[in-house]
């Protein structure tokens, strides 16, 4: 008995130094949590604020998204219209390729019809100058040379109508490049046009030309008479009127009476005089005619 007693109080000594541990033990491992947990509160300061972070990454992202979508259909927009502006360039390419070769024909015709004006011109004054020398031996073979004087005239008149009718034309086809030709190739146009509106009051008449080169010889005109005042003074001196190739058989005072004929110009009866000044008038224009053509050629 005494010995379970012995053994009772051991036990309990036992017990309580267990529990003593045990309540060292208890404290030492809440001691140790609350440490933990008050380390644990910035970790858990810095996965919320992480957490936060990624939130508005996503979001970030998700506008990067948005707007690489919108660029791509800017991308595929800027290509359809790339396409539509090729497309023009080549049927514009095509037009101007078009106009491009209408301007070189029209050039090149126009340069034919300037061939053809200075040829006429030519034609003229060689006319006007066998008509000359015709007239100075008139005293003695009037009525001989009265239907030669009739035909050359008839001749100087066509040819005069041709004239017209190629200055005419070229002015046609200088408009025709304007509306055509780009800025340099209209300051080609326009020098062309000037060279022939020049040549075009050169031809309104021949008589004017004549007048000019003798008022310049004698040096007594100050003032250029207007083309038409020119006109009208030399057919007041030098015209004649001479009647169709019937009534210019009969005798000289029919001729000279008959109203209803072909007007043609006569210029002044000079033996000498007038062949030489036609000459100078022939040499003057071929000089033009070479000058307009390498200012033309050097554009």
């Amino acid at each position: 008995m005494l010995e379970m007693e012995m053994k009772y109080s051991i036990f309990q000594a036992d017990i309580k130094g267990l529990k003593n541990d045990l309540n060292l033990i208890k404290t030492s491992v809440n001691e140790n949590l609350q440490a933990e947990r008050q380390n644990d509160e910035p970790l858990t300061q810095e996965l919320e604020q992480s957490r936060e972070t990624i939130a508005s990454l996503e979001n970030e992202l998700e506008m990067l998204k948005e707007s690489e979508r919108t660029t791509e259909d800017q991308i595929e927009n800027l290509k359809v219209i790339n396409e539509d502006l090729d497309t023009q360039l080549t049927v514009t390419r095509a037009k101007l390729n078009e106009v491009l070769q209408k301007l070189s024909s029209l050039e090149v015709e126009l340069e034919n019809k300037r061939h053809c004006c200075e040829e006429l011109e030519g034609t003229c004054l060689e006319l006007q100058l066998q008509l000359e020398s015709i007239t100075s031996n008139q005293h003695s073979q009037e009525n001989e040379n009265q239907e030669g004087l009739l035909r050359t005239g008839m001749e100087i008149t066509r040819a005069s109508v041709k004239l017209a009718e190629c200055e005419k034309t070229i002015l046609k086809l200088g408009n025709q490049l304007k509306a055509l030709g780009s800025a340099r190739q209209l300051s080609v146009v326009d020098k062309v046009l000037s060279i022939a509106d020049t040549k075009n009051k050169k031809s309104k008449p021949r008589s004017s030309l004549l007048d000019q080169m003798i008022s310049e010889d004698n040096s007594e005109v100050k003032h250029l008479q207007s083309p038409k005042t020119k006109v009208e003074s030399k057919l007041e001196a030098n015209a004649t009127q001479v009647g169709t190739p019937e009534a210019s058989l009969g005798t000289k005072n029919e001729t000279k009476s008959a109203k209803a004929g072909t007007l043609v110009i006569v210029p002044i009866k000079k033996r000498g005089g007038g062949i030489g000044l036609l000459r100078k008038l022939l040499l003057r224009r071929k000089k033009g005619s070479s000058n307009s053509t390498s200012i033309y050629f050097g554009k």
